[in-house]
């Protein structure tokens, strides 16, 4: 039994990676309403994503039943950085660049302190010596910095020069007399 959880781990883990990204990208879809704002944070939860498993090699850290459990852990840590700057920005007011640029003062603060916060807590795990905890700490490490690399430097990036999302003043069509003047004064 042991040997068949070796053989199908890696398929198990890119069919759950790959869910996830997908449920992301919807969920985005329909809490910020704009397609592009959507991309741009599964941008950054796929590049942390993909940067985790690339390191992870370098500490010699495998696929195994812990490692698939903290990569799934990624994703949900990881959206957390992505989505806020993603509602900041469709939230913000200006051009591209002048809503991360207020995003970025509002939000940065936060999000470092919150990923400080969690380094540290995560820090209680660096002197153990049990294979588990040490593949907990060295993961939970590498999400938290790459997360908050990607949702504050990565996702601003991509949403900049993206499509200008700024909001024009457009004359509404109505049908009632009422509104029909209230348009004819503006």
């Amino acid at each position: 039994m042991h040997w068949q959880t070796h053989l199908s781990i890696r398929d198990e883990a890119l069919k759950t990676v790959l869910i996830s990204f997908a449920a992301i990208f919807f969920v985005s879809c329909l809490s910020v309403r704009k397609p592009y704002v959507a991309f741009a944070v599964l941008v950054g939860v796929a590049f942390s994503v993909v940067d985790l498993m690339a390191l992870v090699q370098f500490l010699k850290i495998y696929l195994n039943t812990v490692s698939v459990v903290c990569l799934s852990l990624a994703v949900g840590m990881t959206v957390d950085f992505s989505a806020h700057v993603g509602i900041a920005f469709v939230n913000g007011k200006g051009s591209n660049k002048q809503r991360i640029e207020d995003l970025l003062v509002r939000l940065g603060p936060a999000l470092f302190h919150s990923s400080m916060s969690t380094l540290l807590a995560v820090g209680s795990l660096a002197p153990s010596a049990g294979y588990v905890f040490q593949i907990f700490f060295n993961m939970f490490s590498l999400i938290i910095v790459l997360g908050v690399f990607h949702g504050v430097v990565v996702v601003p990036i991509v949403l900049v020069i993206g499509p200008n999302v700024e909001e024009r003043n457009r004359p509404t069509i109505s049908n009632t007399p009422l509104d029909q003047e209230t348009n004819a004064t503006q």
